[in-house]
């Protein structure tokens, strides 16, 4: 195992990726609920790119971030009235790495208790072993592999992963054969509607 770098430019990428598949989401979903610092460093980047390629969006989205309890780690809103904002809404989950999956499959719960009509969920980074897979993803890597904690990273402007080395960044773009097992590719990397529109229940 090796650590590389994503610098800014290639974290961009992906995010401007995700942006142009989510606007053909239905419905939209407005409330977008990053989970931990992890999940806020990843919205800060994409209400950034919401502002200067989505201008519209602004006035439809709100931010209902979530928490984990250090001591039972359960999940929570950390807004006054969660219940009021999620009530009949849908409702993106936001992570910068999902390793077991554990958080997201809590957070789902936590939002179909409190009525979202509907979910969906994107990560930059997933283990390819989570027993939680997103919506859509950035890249997927080996379950031996991780990720240095995003939240240290914050003023670097720079996410730091481990998987393979920083020379390797340009295969992430060309076919799956030249990525081993280790990633999916950013354009392989949406799940198609047939197999999981929605994250919630049905009937």
């Amino acid at each position: 195992m090796v650590t590389y770098f994503v610098g800014k430019e290639e974290v961009t990428a992906y995010l401007l990726d995700f942006l142009e598949r989510l606007n053909a989401v239905d419905p939209f979903p407005t409330i977008w609920s990053p989970i931990t610092c992890s999940g806020n460093v990843l919205v800060k980047e994409l209400l950034e790119l919401v502002k200067a390629h989505y201008p519209g969006w602004a006035s439809r989205v709100s931010v209902v971030p979530i928490g984990i309890s250090n001591e039972t780690k359960k999940v929570h809103f950390l807004t006054p009235s969660p219940e009021q904002e999620i009530n009949g809404k849908s409702v993106l989950l936001l992570d910068t790495a999902i390793h077991t999956g554990s958080t997201m499959r809590g957070a789902v719960a936590e939002i179909v208790k409190m009525g979202a009509i509907d979910a969906c969920a994107y990560s930059l980074m997933v283990k390819c072993d989570s027993s939680f897979i997103p919506t859509m993803w950035g890249f997927m890597i080996d379950k031996t592999d991780s990720l240095t904690n995003p939240c240290a990273l914050k003023t670097s402007g720079i996410f730091q992963w481990s998987a393979l080395c920083c020379t390797d960044w340009p295969t992430l773009f060309l076919p799956c054969r030249r990525l081993n097992r280790h990633f999916t590719p950013l354009m392989a990397a949406w799940t198609p509607s047939s197999i999981r529109r929605s994250l919630l229940p049905s009937g």
